[in-house]
């Protein structure tokens, strides 16, 4: 009778664990994808749940971390990304969710940090390396992007990407002949790729190739005719070469795109007015 008893209390709990993990994961799919929709109120809302449910779901934590963070809720997301690497301290998409909101905090060293600590579990994660070089490289610190560039090269087939900060961080050190490689090859994996194309016409104007350096940058602007960085670098190169029409016209576009640019002394080189 005892063990009658036993079998049957041990199924109730385990049917009761399963309705809850039931609740859990529903909670959690609703709450995804509304983030998916971008309604981050209810997916606030369903992750709140989901993580009630059961304390101890990391995933849940995290996407919880994105729904705060993208109602500016930062103390909050924060303390949910937290929680989410203090369950599971190999999540990455909590490391990279976090770093993306101490970037966007200003709080750039501390982003680095964490994005190492992510690497402690596995330093041949390329989506962390990647994060962290493109850090190093916002912080000009070109010397220890390269060393994870050049480790992401080890463990990825030519990236279109990855070649294009190659040849940013080769042109900011001042090695041309590697940046010009990279960077070509960057835009012959990806002819769409504009950072690549607008590498190439730094690297020309370096080198006081100014027709070069015009033909790229237009190349640039071609992919991406909204950023005012290609726009004016566009003018740059024309009023190199003298076409003093084709400088007005781009840098008037930068103003455009950005019109807390400062472009006077372009615009006073270039257009007539």
């Amino acid at each position: 009778m005892n063990k009658i008893f036993y079998t049957f209390f041990a199924i109730t709990l385990l049917l009761f664990g399963c309705d809850e993990n039931a609740d859990r994961n529903q909670a959690f799919i609703k709450g995804r994808d509304a983030l998916k929709q971008k309604d981050f109120t209810v997916a606030k809302t369903q992750l709140q749940l989901s993580v009630k449910y059961d304390s101890n779901f990391a995933e849940a934590w995290n996407n919880l971390g994105i729904a705060h963070t993208e109602l500016e809720e930062y103390h909050e997301a924060i303390n949910a990304y937290n929680k989410a690497i203090l369950i599971d301290s190999c999540l990455q998409d909590a490391y990279q969710n976090k770093a993306n909101l101490l970037y966007l905090k200003d709080e750039k060293s501390k982003a680095i940090a964490l994005l190492s600590q992510g690497l402690n579990c596995n330093l041949e994660n390329k989506s962390l390396l990647l994060n962290r070089a493109t850090l190093y490289q916002d912080q000009k610190m070109y010397e220890k992007a390269l060393e994870d560039l050049r480790a992401l090269k080890r463990l990825v087939a030519e990236d279109d990407v990855l070649y294009t900060n190659l040849g940013y961080c080769f042109f900011e050190l001042e090695e041309l002949d590697s940046a010009f490689h990279y960077s070509v090859v960057a835009l012959e994996i990806n002819p769409k790729r504009d950072e690549a194309a607008n590498n190439l016409g730094m690297i020309a104007m370096k080198k006081k190739e100014s027709e070069d350096a015009y033909k790229f940058f237009k190349k640039a602007v071609d992919i991406k005719p909204q950023n005012s960085l290609y726009r004016a670098n566009v003018a740059k190169a024309a009023i190199e070469i003298g076409k003093l029409e084709e400088a007005c016209k781009n840098v008037k576009m930068a103003k455009y795109y950005n019109s807390k640019g400062n472009y006077d002394s372009l615009i006073s080189m270039s257009c007539k007015e």
